[in-house]
Order: structure tokens, then C-alpha cells, then sequence
């Protein structure tokens, strides 16, 4: 869930992403991985699908930016 006084810091985040990977791809997982980044917070995680169908569930829903 984003708040309305978010939006707009995700959309410029989801701008910079795919070019911050090609770029600096280390600097920006260990960003990712500390589970916030601005006002976005992770509430859980994991790297193992089977273990976490919620996750899979989710990831089937992803698009291609």
C-alpha cells in the first residue's frame, strides 16, 4: 500500500531502479535488502517460494516495467 503523498517518490524510484542495476547492481541490493528504502518498508521477506506461497502469489501478479 503507498500513500498519496508517496507516489510520486515510487514512480521516480521505479524510473531509477532498472538504470541503478546496470549501473551499481551491488550497492543497490544491499539497499534492497535492508528492507527500506525511503518511505517504503518491507514487512517480510524471503528467497525461497515454495516455502512462502503468499510470495509466489504475489510474484505471479508482477508485470514488466
Amino acid at each position: 500500500m503507498v500513500q498519496d503523498e508517496d507516489w510520486a517518490y515510487l514512480e521516480a524510484m521505479l524510473i531509477d531502479l532498472p538504470k541503478r542495476a546496470l549501473l551499481h547492481p551491488e550497492a543497490l541490493f544491499k539497499q534492497l535488502s535492508s528492507l527500506e528504502m525511503g518511505p517504503l518498508v518491507t514487512q517480510a521477506a524471503g528467497d525461497d517460494l515454495d516455502a512462502n506461497p503468499e510470495f509466489q502469489e504475489l510474484s505471479s501478479k508482477f508485470v514488466p516495467l
